[in-house]
């Protein structure tokens, strides 16, 4: 993964809400992710059962990014 390109609402709340992180997450909201979706070793958390409104991510196959960590 090169990049992560974001739009409409989620690109706004990257402006304006603190960023919760950690090493290998992270979170834009402590809202419950209802949907996820995982694409080379990133899981993507979504605030709606259909992959919409993105609030975070997770690495969870850190040996991908080894030279990241």
């Amino acid at each position: 993964m090169a990049g992560l390109e974001l739009f409409a609402e989620e690109s706004e709340v990257l402006r304006n809400t603190p960023v919760y992180e950690d090493k290998l997450s992270l979170r834009l909201t402590d809202q419950e992710a209802l949907s996820t979706y995982q694409w080379l070793g990133i899981e993507f958390h979504f605030s709606t059962p259909d992959h919409k409104g993105l609030i975070g991510f997770s690495i969870v196959d850190p040996l991908l990014y080894n030279d990241l960590l």
